[in-house]
């Protein structure tokens, strides 16, 4: 008698086992994913770590090479190796300042902040932006 036979709703018990694997199912993507990310950020926060230890180590030498070149330039006007007259002054400023590296320009100033020479015809910063942050 199959045909007697009624479709009868599936019991609670399988509905209720049924919703408890999609949310064990959605809880291990959830933590799945969550552990993705937090790979994800440590990896990049160690990625800039380092290249922020490249950087600053860039900078650093920079600056010291800057500062090298700078007193070869102080001994050289001192010795009068290096003169500030006559048309090629600029030319030898340039010269030293594409020697070099993160310098752009030179201006030679004397006490009262007169420019002397300059590698090039723009006017020099002002000078109270050389002052330590303390002095001013």
């Amino acid at each position: 008698m199959p045909a007697d036979r009624i479709d009868t709703p599936a019991p609670p018990r399988l509905w209720a086992l049924a919703a408890a694997l999609g949310l064990a199912l959605v809880a291990v993507t959830a933590i799945g994913l969550w552990q993705l990310r937090r790979d994800a950020v440590a990896g990049q926060a160690r990625e800039l770590s380092v290249l922020s230890l490249a950087v600053t180590d860039e900078i650093g030498r920079g600056l010291q090479e800057v500062d090298e070149g700078l007193a070869v330039l102080r001994v050289e006007l001192g010795d009068g190796r290096l003169s500030l007259q006559g048309a090629d002054a600029g030319r030898r400023l340039r010269t030293r300042a594409d020697l070099l590296p993160l310098v752009q320009s030179l201006w030679v100033v004397d006490r009262h902040g007169t420019v002397l020479a300059a590698s090039l015809a723009a006017p020099p910063p002002p000078l109270a932006s050389f002052e330590p942050a303390l002095a001013r």
